[in-house]
């Protein structure tokens, strides 16, 4: 499904998750020159979905290891606007979303019409949350303008 319908980068790993990037969310955090991401990859975010007991749940987390100043500002931005109250200066990574679990049934039609679902609801999602991180980023940059101009005029 993810393959042939949202033309995404995927892998099975070790831990049973299915991981997953989407061109989306990869233009806004590119990847870096060399693996050095949290997850010794060259992508800084990850997407994965859990199957546990014929129930599945997705999971939108960001890396802050091996990282440019840029993506830095970026990842910052998400953690400002999916956690406000996170303070925490330094983190290996940050799960910025996590799906409640949903039921998988044995029909395979309906299991894959809701991982579709759930894809769509990804793909939705993160057009959001690319916003809202832009729109916190330009005003932080905003009044970062102002206050170094206070005192001077």
């Amino acid at each position: 499904i993810l393959r042939h319908n949202v033309r995404t980068s995927w892998r099975y790993d070790e831990e049973e998750r299915v991981v997953f990037r989407t061109p989306t969310m990869t233009e806004f955090l590119p990847k870096l020159a060399d693996a050095t991401s949290s997850w010794s990859t060259q992508y800084v975010y990850e997407y994965w979905f859990k199957v546990r007991d014929d129930k599945i749940c997705y999971v939108f987390e960001v890396g802050y290891k091996g990282i440019t100043e840029e993506i830095k500002t970026k990842l910052d931005g998400f953690l400002a606007t999916r956690h406000p109250r996170n303070k925490k200066e330094t983190v290996k990574y940050k799960r910025l979303e996590t799906s409640g679990w949903e039921d998988l049934n044995e029909d395979i039609d309906n299991t894959e019409k809701t991982i579709r679902r759930i894809i769509e609801d990804i793909l939705k999602n993160e057009i959001i949350w690319i916003k809202e991180c832009k729109e916190y980023l330009e005003k932080r940059n905003q009044n970062n303008i102002i206050k170094s101009t206070e005192g001077v005029l």
